[in-house]
């Protein structure tokens, strides 16, 4: 197993998938690809923006990429914290994909932790898509002390 840490965020991945990271501002993404095409990532934003709209606006850019989206509620935990969850489904050549959305909050930011895998892909990808969310580690970045 490889064990990514930076930006306050601890968590385990296969030796076989690749790591990715992208910063934006004070934004931060970590995608996680398998061999094949199950994604795992989270994106942790700066800011604490308000989770139904975190929620809302990635529920919003699968639907106009995927017309035929069904949506369900989940209750999965994550971090053992409240956030909130969803379940998205659609066809893509000719295979349902499970997209998994997580979103809440930790200090002054909030995370939207998705996974995506093929319904065939689950079977033998799932419980490692399980498994990093399960390693998942955040800690809440120290503020800046700023003398008076």
């Amino acid at each position: 197993m490889n064990v990514y840490q930076e930006h306050n965020i601890r968590l385990e991945y296969p030796t076989d998938w690749t790591l990715e990271e992208q910063s934006q501002d004070n934004d931060v993404t970590i995608t996680i690809q398998s061999p094949t095409t199950s994604v795992w990532a989270i994106t942790l934003l700066s800011g604490r923006p308000d989770p139904s709209h975190v929620l809302k606006t990635a529920i919003a850019a699968y639907e106009a990429e995927y017309p035929d989206l069904e949506i369900e509620d989940d209750t999965e935990s994550v971090l053992e914290v409240d956030h909130l969850a969803r379940d998205l489904y659609c066809e893509q050549y000719d295979l349902v994909t499970r997209i998994c959305l997580r979103v809440f909050t930790v200090g002054n930011r909030t995370a939207l932790v998705w996974f995506q895998a093929a319904d065939v892909e689950l079977k033998t990808t799932g419980a490692t898509l399980d498994n990093i969310t399960a390693s998942l580690l955040i800690e809440d970045p120290p503020q800046p002390f700023w003398p008076y």
